[in-house]
């Protein structure tokens, strides 16, 4: 029940010009798909059809294209309407008549539609209806073969679209080898006879686009990755007050499982946590990807992610999809394209953390597949790869974690692989 202005628009006697005259008058308003902030203070005006039944619309000041519509109950419904109003100090009951309004928003509202005149669209009959954009025909079949097609079918697609060349990739070919701005005049040298040569010895070794960068010179696990490695520059200021605010609400195992996070995982992120923005930021990471690939790896979604529905920091969602998926699909919102091979980085960059949260720098098998999703096979590929020796679990492991193999970090891919010749050899 609200109380509110109706304006009328009907003939001011006292004046003799038509205007909208102002009565107040409380009524019952039934909203079936929206709601309004300040009951108290509803504006109506009212207008009447051909059919001499009224109809309401809501007043708004702001130029919106959605008008709220009314109409009044029908008289046949057999109903008679009252508002009570209860004195709790003299416990006397008034009732007063009232009137129910049904509201419903409908979009660009005009004054012909208000009286009841229907306005007819003019058929153009010369346009051709069997003209189709084949441009824009692709365009949304490869969007229909990414959200429903098979896996072959979408790596086929994936592949020809890698391959394709068109205007834009011809700019910018055009533009980064031309612009002599940008060549890298430290890679030449020059030779006896005074021309220029390439320095091939100053060339950087090609680095993994899945695995976090390794430090080839470490001597031990402590040296192999650092947390510094996976904060960015600006991550200290658009995702550190995020961080810090979600830590003060769920800083306990039990809370973060509440909250659908892997209790190992939880387990590591409140074993190390300290005041630190990178501890912060690095755990409130391993968190969000954690979950999202739990996400990804469920039975049915087929190389895309739903970020909607996730109860996780804004700021982590934004800087996930901008570091594991290649753009959001068709015009679902909040879905996301994610390929094999970023959804292998997601792995790597997972683990890779999780491993630094570890004092013992290990890693169970048995949490991470049956919490956060990685695979045996996928668990000891990128275990290996990460630096790792997979070896069967000790008893306290087995017993705490439930698993029968864990990954331990012992330095570089050449020393995990040293380490892995010695333990066979004493066999």
């Amino acid at each position: 029940m609200a109380s509110s202005s109706i304006f009328n628009k009907s003939l001011n006697k006292s004046n003799g010009h038509i205007g909208p005259s102002v009565r107040e008058t409380s009524f019952v308003a039934c909203f079936s798909h929206s709601n309004i902030l300040d009951g108290e203070n509803v504006k109506l005006e009212e207008h009447t059809n051909r059919e001499d039944s009224k109809v309401f619309t809501m007043v708004d000041p702001t130029k919106n294209p959605v008008k709220i519509v009314g109409t009044e109950e029908a008289e046949d419904a057999n109903y008679d309407y009252l508002i009570a109003f209860f004195n709790r100090q003299t416990k006397e009951v008034k009732l007063q008549p009232t009137t129910v309004l049904h509201f419903q928003p409908k979009q660009d509202v005009s004054e012909d539609f208000l009286s009841g005149r229907k306005r007819r669209s003019r058929t153009d009959f010369n346009k051709d209806m069997n003209k189709v954009n084949a441009e824009n025909w692709r365009e949304k079949a490869n969007d229909l073969v990414m959200e429903f097609g098979n896996t072959k079918r979408r790596k086929i697609l994936e592949a020809s679209l890698r391959r394709k060349v068109n205007d834009d990739t011809l700019e910018s070919l055009g533009t980064s080898m031309l612009d002599s701005s940008k060549l890298d005049y430290s890679l030449l040298k020059e030779s006896e006879d005074g021309k220029p040569t390439l320095n091939l010895s100053m060339l950087n070794t090609p680095e993994s686009m899945v695995l976090p960068r390794m430090n080839k010179d470490a001597t031990g696990a402590k040296e192999v990755y650092s947390l510094e490695q996976f904060v960015k520059p600006d991550d200290t200021l658009t995702l550190g007050p995020a961080a810090a605010e979600f830590f003060a609400e769920f800083e306990s195992v039990d809370r973060l499982v509440e909250k659908g996070i892997s209790r190992y995982v939880a387990q590591c992120v409140v074993t190390n946590l300290r005041s630190d923005k990178t501890i912060f930021i690095t755990a409130m990471k391993v968190i969000t990807w954690s979950r999202l690939y739990k996400h990804i790896t469920e039975k049915g979604r087929g190389g895309r992610v739903n970020v909607q529905g996730i109860e996780l920091p804004s700021p982590f969602i934004v800087d996930f999809v901008s570091d594991f998926t290649e753009g959001q699909i068709g015009r679902q919102p909040g879905v996301y394209k994610i390929s094999t091979t970023l959804k292998h980085k997601l792995a790597a960059h997972t683990m890779c953390l999780l491993l630094l949260f570890s004092e013992e720098y290990t890693l169970p098998l048995g949490p991470l597949k049956t919490e956060v999703g990685v695979s045996e096979v996928e668990f000891k590929k990128m275990a290996e790869a990460l630096g790792c020796i997979v070896m069967p679990a000790p008893v306290e492991e087995m017993t705490k974690w439930k698993t029968t193999k864990i990954a331990k970090l012992v330095g570089p891919k050449t020393m995990a692989q040293g380490q892995m010749m010695k333990r066979r050899g004493r066999r």
